[in-house]
């Protein structure tokens, strides 16, 4: 009985896993971001700010200031769409960090700078009073002076930043092989006691 015991827990050791779930993140009742939000098997985190492109994206003039490409920045606004809906905000944007409107709050995403006029190429998700629509994508051109801290405006600018990657736990090869030799083991020693 102990033997099974002990075999049940090392079992039970080396098979556990962790899992982590995408949170709001708030302050004093208001939305500030979120963290743990897995977007395309990655994980990031999401800082809602005011302020312009050019000094929230490390000057929005390469591609490179951008988390997302056009199709990362979708299943990333699908994602944040996701964990809000379930949320309380998902009615509330006055309760949204930099959206003071209590009718409407739009999440903006720049993805891309526009090869011709310079623009910023964004998407965006928006939550209304009465609850958020359907996401609908499309190129909208934004220049990279556009101010959010103007209070009338409604919107905020998403700040993604991916979580750093750590290991996966994983059991060592010689911890595997020796449990599997300890069971071999175990099963030779109680057969050989069972009469036939």
């Amino acid at each position: 009985m102990l033997i099974r015991l002990i075999q049940l827990i090392l079992l039970t050791f080396t098979l556990a896993q962790s899992a982590q779930a995408a949170m709001i993140t708030e302050s004093g009742g208001i939305m500030t971001g979120a963290t743990g939000i897995d977007v395309g098997g990655k994980l990031y985190d999401m800082e809602l700010k005011d302020g312009t492109c050019v000094l929230l994206f490390g000057g929005c003039d390469e591609q490179s200031d951008f988390p997302f490409d056009a199709a990362g920045t979708q299943l990333a606004l699908t994602q944040l769409q996701i964990l809000i809906s379930s949320s309380a905000f998902s009615n509330s944007p006055g309760l949204i960090s930099g959206c003071p409107s209590s009718f409407i709050c739009s999440f903006i995403n720049p993805y891309e700078i526009h090869n011709v006029s310079g623009f910023i190429v964004m998407d965006e998700f928006r939550i209304y009073a009465f609850g958020s629509l359907p996401l609908i994508f499309q190129d909208v051109l934004i220049d990279p002076n556009f101010d959010t801290s103007i209070k009338a405006i409604g919107a905020v600018y998403a700040i993604w930043t991916a979580q750093p990657t750590g290991t996966i736990p994983e059991p060592s090869s010689l911890l595997l092989i020796g449990m599997g030799l300890l069971g071999q083991r175990l099963v030779r020693a109680r057969s050989k006691r069972l009469p036939v």
